[in-house]
C-alpha cells in the first residue's frame, strides 16, 4: 500500500476504511469466519495509524498460523476429499482464535469508525 496515497488522498483513505468496516461488520455478525477475516484484514497491516497496529497484528498472527487452511471462496478450488480433512483443522483453528479475533475486530471497528 502506498502510504502517501493513504495519508493524503482522503477519498482513498475513506475507501480503505469502508472496506475494512464492511469486513469487520460481516465477521462480528457471524457471516464470515476467523480465518477468512484474518486473510482479508492482514493486507492492511501496514496502515500508518499506530492505534490500529495491535489489532491488525492479531489478524496477521492468525493469518500466519492458518495460511495453509482454505477459507472463503478459495474452497471452491479444493478437492472435496481434501476439504473434508482440512475442515477438522479449520474448526479447531476457528475455535482457538475466535475470542482474540472478536476482541481485535471490535476494537478495530471502533477505531476505523472514529477515524473517519
Amino acid at each position: 500500500m502506498d502510504h502517501t496515497d493513504y495519508r493524503y488522498d482522503l477519498e482513498y483513505r475513506a475507501h480503505v476504511h469502508a472496506h475494512m468496516s464492511a469486513l469487520l461488520t460481516r465477521f462480528l455478525a457471524g457471516e464470515i469466519g476467523v480465518i477468512e477475516i484474518a486473510q482479508a484484514i492482514s493486507p492492511y497491516s501496514d496502515l500508518p495509524e499506530p492505534e490500529f497496529r495491535p489489532h491488525l497484528n492479531t489478524f496477521v498472527g492468525i493469518d500466519s498460523e492458518t495460511d495453509a487452511l482454505p477459507a472463503g471462496t478459495v474452497r471452491q478450488h479444493w478437492a472435496p476429499e481434501v476439504l473434508n480433512q482440512k475442515d477438522k483443522e479449520i474448526a479447531a483453528a476457528e475455535s482457538r482464535w475466535r475470542e482474540a479475533a472478536t476482541v481485535a475486530a471490535s476494537h478495530l471497528a471502533r477505531l476505523v469508525a472514529s477515524s473517519n
